[in-house]
């Protein structure tokens, strides 16, 4: 299964590691995480201020790589499996 990502030109990165930004804070949250195939392996709904603990339960079997976190239909953030808690996010 595959998904689409759109990021507008101009748009700045998060490059910020094990810090969540704010505005993730107030809003709820689907997150999906990923085999090294893109291939989905889990989702969770989290509220903002609950991030990090969904995060490490989407983010805990053997197989998963990495993890999308998306808003009202955009993409915000990515994870990947081993590193930081902010890989990258979208500014917006």
């Amino acid at each position: 299964m595959r998904f689409a990502i759109f990021v507008r030109e101009g748009e700045q990165t998060y490059d910020k590691v094990n810090e969540v930004p704010e505005q993730l804070r107030n809003r709820t949250l689907a997150m999906r995480s990923f085999d090294t195939k893109g291939m989905m392996v889990d989702n969770r709904l989290a509220d903002g201020q609950q991030i990090e603990p969904v995060m490490e339960k989407l983010l805990a079997p053997s197989n998963v790589d990495y993890l999308h976190t998306h808003s009202c239909g955009s993409w915000l953030l990515r994870r990947k499996s081993g590193e930081g808690v902010v890989a990258s996010a979208r500014n917006g």
